[in-house]
């Protein structure tokens, strides 16, 4: 009884270390996908800087890259101290963000413009 036991054990201990090998093997495919996107979008980001005003301009993918890099990072059981690293480098996840922020922000701060309601009408000429 002993030895069905240990067999057993033996035998759940393999199927546990051939799944952590698909996951890590799947968490390195996505992490190299998450690098693609991550480079395509830096190339992105600097095509644009340098178009003209005329030429069009490539879109990139947002927010992509750094949830696969999170993703990957998971899988190959990346503590999640560093976990935050592809969305940082990401120009499309944590520089879009930023953007977005920044872009929200200059918007509530502006001046905004009296509505039709609230402008005030001319004042009336003088004899004219």
């Amino acid at each position: 009884m002993f030895l069905q036991a240990k067999d057993v054990i033996e035998r759940a201990a393999e199927k546990a270390a051939a799944r952590v090998r698909i996951d890590h093997g799947i968490g390195w495919v996505l992490l190299a996908l998450a690098t693609l996107f991550v480079v395509a979008n830096w190339q992105v980001l600097f095509a644009q800087l340098r178009a003209k005003p005329d030429d069009a301009r490539p879109s990139f993918v947002p927010f992509v890259g750094g949830a696969l890099g999170v993703i990957a990072l998971g899988m190959l059981d990346v503590t999640w101290r560093w976990r935050w690293i592809p969305v940082a480098v990401d120009f499309g996840s944590g520089g879009y963000l930023l953007a977005m922020v920044i872009a929200l922000a200059a918007s509530a701060l502006a001046p905004r413009e009296a509505s039709s309601k609230e402008r005030t009408p001319p004042p009336p000429s003088d004899g004219a």
